[in-house]
């Protein structure tokens, strides 16, 4: 699905519709992981913080680089989401959560948390027929449904659709991530927290909003 997707941006046709998130996922990290180690990655500047964008002067909207996303320490002060994005020198925000929940059998009692981080689109949950995102910032391994801080066993991947930041077809992996879930509503299907996520070549950080999408839930593997 991602080398169809790839194609599709290089004949510059309209961007398709989304398929299942999870099974786009799954699809995309079964192919070859040297890809997204790729020797010529480029030099970021030495971005050491998400917050720094200012120092950029670019950003991916064309616009002014994105403001303090805020951290760990503002995670649950705004019911928005705003995830300051710094990479190869470019910038954006992700301005999209959503939730799903995993379980021992799906509908059953959340026993962990399961984030897509998205920029574009639209606010609808991810389906087969929702447009396809920009970017997505994928969580897994969220073992818990309490609030509190988690960084250990957590798998973060970055998957850019529309080549902006990167060109790679395989997703990019976070080499740290920390999330915080600052709360929780599971029975109104609402998390919110803040994220601090360091790749190879950038960093994301802010604060989220995330909505439960039933279509992101997931058996425990």
């Amino acid at each position: 699905m991602i080398g169809a997707l790839v194609g599709l941006w290089a004949c510059g046709q309209d961007a398709p519709t989304r398929p299942d998130a999870r099974a786009e996922v799954d699809g995309a990290v079964a192919l070859d992981a040297g890809a997204a180690d790729a020797a010529d990655r480029h030099d970021a500047g030495g971005i050491g913080d998400a917050r720094a964008a200012e120092d950029l002067g670019r950003d991916a909207d064309g616009g002014a680089p994105p403001a303090d996303a805020g951290g760990l320490d503002d995670a649950g002060t705004s019911e928005g989401t705003s995830v300051a994005f710094a990479y190869r020198g470019v910038t954006g925000t992700f301005d999209r959560a959503f939730v799903g929940y995993v379980s021992d059998t799906v509908g059953g009692t959340p026993r962990g948390l399961y984030f897509e981080l998205s920029r574009g689109a639209d606010d609808a949950c991810p389906s087969e027929t929702s447009p396809v995102p920009q970017q997505i910032l994928t969580v897994d391994g969220f073992a818990s449904t309490s609030a509190g801080v988690q960084g250990d066993g957590l798998s973060v991947r970055f998957f850019d659709f529309e080549g902006r930041f990167r060109t790679e077809i395989a997703p990019d992996t976070a080499t740290t991530a920390r999330v915080e879930i600052a709360s929780l509503d599971l029975d109104e299907g609402t998390v919110a927290g803040a994220v601090e996520l360091t790749f190879g070549d950038g960093d994301a950080v802010g604060r989220f909003h995330a909505t439960h999408c039933a279509s992101l839930d997931s058996p425990l593997p």
